[in-house]
């Protein structure tokens, strides 16, 4: 009995592990995201992403970054960047290339009393929708840029995977050299 408590712990404590960072966003949304993150300042960049373990994942890699009022119709992403408000939507492929996509909000340096916080908010995208809507809530002034990252390439094998396959493949090899 006293194992089997252990084992629902553990198992609830890595089903939960990947809402550490899950925190109110202050800086207003994306629609639909799965969930949302708030930056500890200064700007952010996959190594604050990977170091905050960012929805229990530490291997976000940037895709691409858009200035506020710059035009948006890149590889990854097009749509209104401007304002406190838009809507921007991903490239068709993009959900076979990664399996995870966050889209990051950043404000400026200047705000109410010259406070010169940089705030941003991590969004993680809602698994294969390729529209989205944001709105900023418009503290500080409009937005600084968006950002948008990725991870897991969906294409690639997982290195246990391919370790079992060799398990397999020396298994079948061995019990092939027995009966000849």
């Amino acid at each position: 009995m006293k194992r089997l408590l252990i084992g629902i712990i553990a198992l609830a404590g890595i089903s939960f592990s990947g809402l550490i960072n899950a925190t109110p966003c202050n800086l207003g949304g994306v629609t639909p995201a799965a969930d949302c993150a708030d930056g500890d300042g200064g700007g952010a960049s996959a190594v604050k992403l990977n170091d905050g373990l960012f929805f229990g994942f530490g291997d976000w890699t940037e895709l691409d970054k858009v200035e506020s009022g710059d035009p948006a119709n890149t590889t990854y992403w097009s749509g209104d960047f401007t304002g406190l408000d838009g809507n921007f939507s991903l490239a068709t492929n993009i959900w076979a290339d990664y399996e995870n996509l966050v889209a990051v909000m950043k404000d400026g340096a200047t705000g109410p009393n010259n406070d010169r916080t940089i705030k941003w908010s991590a969004y993680l995208l809602e698994d294969g929708v390729l529209d989205y809507d944001w709105n900023y809530d418009g503290s500080y002034h409009e937005i600084s840029n968006l950002i948008l990252f990725g991870r897991g390439g969906v294409g690639a094998p997982e290195p246990a995977a391919l370790a079992l396959m060799g398990i397999a493949l020396a298994g079948l090899s061995f019990a092939r050299r027995r009966r000849v």
